[in-house]
């Protein structure tokens, strides 16, 4: 079977730390997009009785062999009995037993229906993935799913080539961190990226302690399977709190999904420098939460996203996307440095962005 020319069929897939992307190639956006999160069911609770060891063990073992659940409808179902796991560690890929059960969801019917071992696919990697990572990536694709033939892209290569260049500098930010990666004719130059932990999941973090603040009478932000709701005789709905016991991860999932939610209809990044007297005349904006109970949304819209920019909004991260940006380009070599700054700073006499050399990913 020959797999030369533009109809080869191949796949593509991206498994980045807040979503996994993929679809054949060729078409101008992926056919399939999920969470990638793994469900896995907890196995059952060692707190039973010492006669019923038995039957418990082979609870256990009927337990373990459930089928992973991948998904947004899988994984919102059953919560009492799941346990959430990510592929990426800190920003790292390192988690390969999920990387092989959303590679397995892909090629399964409810997704691209194709058969592995008769598809090429090219598998996007992150641009710092190391040595023994990378060769664990393609001895996974290559010895447990028997593609014929295959390519690891680089992140930072995919995303300076869809903006049609061959030599970038290319941010990548994500829930778990950003990366500035230099891309240098197709190829990238690993030592000069640089990671730090500011990412989406650090602003979903404030935005949810702002709304713990606002609560009354200090009460916990709960999703939507920690509460039911009642309508009285007036009208009106109350929420009383369902005791649901549920895995610490899927809690943090479900409550940081409400402060995302939050993040993305109100916070905004100002077009200007912040202003703090502009921030407070502006009209507070009220968001409900999923249980019914409203809060008042002021000055955090905007002070919130704008921790990624001045170290005084935040102690935790003192390192700026700009220092961030050129920590980038010094560990260059000499002569790929010193033309990029003489790039950057043509533009700036000519009074020009620097979009045309700058490619900005956002996972």
């Amino acid at each position: 079977m020959s797999y030369a020319g533009d109809d080869t069929g191949a796949v593509v897939g991206d498994i980045g730390s807040s979503a996994f992307r993929f679809g054949t190639a060729g078409t101008p956006i992926p056919d399939f997009s999920c969470p990638s999160v793994v469900g896995r069911a907890v196995t059952s609770s060692s707190s039973s009785s010492t006669s019923s060891t038995s039957s418990t063990s082979s609870s256990s073992s009927t337990t373990q062999q459930q089928p992973p659940r991948i998904g947004e409808v899988a994984l919102s179902t059953h919560y009492d009995t799941l346990q959430l796991h990510n592929p990426f560690v800190q920003g790292h890929l390192s988690k390969w037993s999920e990387v092989e059960d959303l590679w397995h969801h892909a090629f399964s019917k409810q997704a691209l229906g194709l058969d592995s071992k008769e598809t090429p696919v090219v598998f996007v990697a992150p641009s710092d993935l190391d040595d023994r990572n990378s060769a664990q990536y393609i001895e996974t694709m290559f010895e447990t799913f028997q593609i014929p033939s295959g390519y690891m892209l680089r992140k930072g290569v995919a995303s300076s080539f869809a903006a049609g260049k061959t030599t970038s500098l290319v941010i990548d930010s994500g829930p778990q961190g950003t990366l500035a990666t230099s891309v240098c004719e197709g190829f990238v130059l690993r030592k000069s990226c640089t990671r730090t932990a500011m990412g989406g999941n650090m602003l979903d973090q404030q935005v949810l302690e702002y709304i713990e603040s606002q609560m009354p009478a200090n009460l916990p932000v709960r999703p939507r399977f920690h509460f039911s709701k009642t309508r009285n005789s007036f009208g009106e709905y109350t929420s009383t709190t369902v005791p649901l016991e549920v895995h610490g991860s899927v809690l943090n999932y479900h409550r940081l999904a409400i402060a995302r939610d939050l993040k993305e209809t109100h916070c905004r990044v100002p077009h200007t420098a912040y202003n703090e007297v502009a921030a407070k005349s502006m009209p507070s904006a009220v968001y409900e939460l999923p249980d019914g109970t409203k809060i008042n949304v002021g000055t955090c819209r905007y002070l919130i996203p704008e921790m990624l920019m001045r170290t005084k909004v935040s102690e935790k991260f003192q390192v700026l996307f700009l220092f961030f940006f050129f920590s980038c380009v010094v560990c260059l070599n000499v002569a790929t440095t010193k033309s990029a700054a003489t790039k950057m700073q043509q533009q700036c006499n000519n009074n020009t962005t620097t979009t045309n050399h700058l490619v900005v990913l956002v996972i």
